[in-house]
C-alpha cells in the first residue's frame, strides 16, 4: 500500500524540525542586525561615533549576546558549507595561491619540476609589464618576461620562505573557525575578537582592532573578561532561552576566570589580515576606515587584506565596490583578488605602498563609504 507523505511520522518530524531550525536562525540573525541597527541609529542621531563605541565595548550583556548569536550562526552555516566552510576555504586558499603558488590540499610545495607561479609574483610581473609599455610604447619580449619572473619569484621566496609559517590575523574571529584548516596548509591564526565566543575550541584573544595600538611589539596580558547577566531580556521577552543558548541548572558551566588580551599589535608583523563580516558591525565609515589603516600598520610589505562582506551591504549594481577599492588604494592597498559568489563577496588586496604610515588621505575622501552606513 502506498503510504502518504502527510501520514510519514519521519517526514513530519523532519519537518517540524527544520521549521524550529529556520526559527532560531532568524532569531540569531536578529539579534546580530539588531546591535549594527542600533549602534547605526545612535551615530545617525548625533551621538559621538566614538562615545557610541565605548557604551557598547561597556555592554556586556549585549556583547556576549552577539557573540553567542554570531557563534551559533556561523555553527550553522558551518554545516550547509560541507567539511571547510566556504568563506575559510577561500580565505585559505586566496593565501595559498598568493604565496606558495598553488591552492591544493596538499601541504607540501609542489615538485620542482612543476612550476607554479605565485599570484604575488604575477602581481609585480603584471606592474614591471605596464611600466615598461608606458615607457617604451612596445609590450615587454617574452624573454624579458621569463627573466623578469624569475628575479620576482626569488624575491616573494626570500620574503617568504617556503619553511617558514604564514602567520594570519583573523580580525572578528568570534570562534576561530579556520585554525584547523589553516594549519594543514601551513598557516598561523591569531584570532582576536571584542568579545570572543565562550565556547571556542581554538583560543581567540580579546582585542578591539578599531582601538588597539600598533607598536614595536606585542603585548598580551591577564583579561578576566566581565560575568553577563544570566539572562538577556528585550521586549519579546526571553531571548536566550528563544536562542536555545541558555543553559539548564545543571549545564551552567561558568566562563573561564581569565583569558589573554592584546593591548598592542606589532608592525609589519602579519602576512595576512582577515576581515570576515566584520566591516558592516562598525556604525559609521570613519571607524571601517581606522580598521583598514591599522590593518595597513600590521602588515608586512606585500602582505595580503582579505575582506569578505555580504551581498547585502550596498547596491546589487555593485557599484559601491568601486569606492570600496578607491578607498582602499589611498591607504596603499592594490586589489590582488575579486570573486563573487551566491552570498558573499570576496575581496583581496595588496599592501604596496612602502611607507611607514598609510598615506595621508584628504578628510573629503575618508568619507567614501566602505560598508554600508
Amino acid at each position: 500500500a502506498t503510504v502518504s507523505v502527510l501520514y510519514c511520522p519521519f517526514l513530519k518530524n523532519k519537518a517540524r524540525k527544520n521549521r524550529e531550525n529556520f526559527s532560531k536562525e532568524m532569531l540569531h540573525r536578529d539579534v546580530v542586525k539588531g546591535l549594527h541597527e542600533k549602534l547605526r541609529k545612535e551615530v545617525a542621531g548625533g551621538a559621538p561615533p566614538e562615545d557610541v563605541w565605548e557604551k557598547n565595548k561597556s555592554d556586556e550583556d549585549s556583547l556576549s549576546a552577539y557573540s553567542q548569536a554570531m557563534h551559533q550562526l556561523g555553527k550553522e552555516w558551518d554545516q550547509k558549507g560541507g567539511s571547510v566552510p566556504e568563506r575559510v576555504k577561500w580565505i585559505i586558499d586566496t593565501t595559498t595561491a598568493y604565496f606558495r603558488g598553488t591552492a591544493s590540499t596538499d601541504t607540501k610545495r609542489p615538485k620542482p619540476e612543476i612550476e607554479v607561479i605565485p599570484t604575488l609574483t604575477k602581481l609585480r610581473l603584471k606592474e614591471i609589464k605596464r611600466t615598461h609599455f608606458s615607457e617604451h610604447g612596445t609590450p615587454m619580449t617574452e624573454s624579458d618576461a621569463a627573466i623578469q619572473t624569475e628575479i620576482l619569484q626569488t624575491e616573494t621566496i626570500k620574503q617568504f620562505p617556503v619553511t617558514e609559517t604564514i602567520e594570519l590575523l583573523d580580525v572578528g574571529s568570534c570562534y576561530n573557525p579556520s585554525a584547523a584548516y589553516a594549519s594543514k596548509r601551513g598557516i598561523s591564526v591569531t584570532a582576536i575578537d571584542l568579545c570572543p565566543s565562550l565556547e571556542c575550541s581554538d583560543p581567540v584573544y580579546t582585542c578591539d582592532f578599531l582601538t588597539v595600538r600598533v607598536g614595536d611589539k606585542l603585548q598580551v596580558e591577564p583579561y578576566s573578561r566581565p560575568s553577563a547577566k544570566e539572562e538577556v531580556i528585550d521586549e519579546s521577552g526571553d531571548l536566550q532561552s528563544k536562542l536555545g543558548l541558555k543553559r539548564t541548572a545543571s549545564e551552567q558551566e561558568p566562563p573561564p576566570p581569565t583569558s589573554e588580551r592584546i593591548t598592542q599589535l606589532k608592525t609589519k608583523s602579519f602576512d595576512v589580515v582577515t576581515f570576515c563580516l566584520l566591516l558592516s558591525y562598525f556604525p559609521c565609515s570613519g571607524m571601517r576606515f581606522k580598521c583598514l589603516q591599522n590593518a595597513f600598520r600590521v602588515l608586512k610589505h606585500n602582505g595580503l587584506l582579505i575582506i569578505i562582506t555580504t551581498k547585502t551591504v550596498g547596491p546589487k549594481s555593485l557599484e559601491w565596490l568601486k569606492a570600496w577599492n578607491q578607498t582602499l588604494e589611498l591607504i596603499g592597498f592594490s586589489r590582488a583578488a575579486q570573486e563573487i559568489r551566491q552570498k558573499i563577496i570576496c575581496l583581496a588586496y595588496r599592501k604596496v605602498a612602502c611607507e611607514e604610515e598609510p598615506l595621508e588621505v584628504p578628510q573629503e575622501m575618508r568619507k567614501v563609504p566602505i560598508g554600508a552606513d
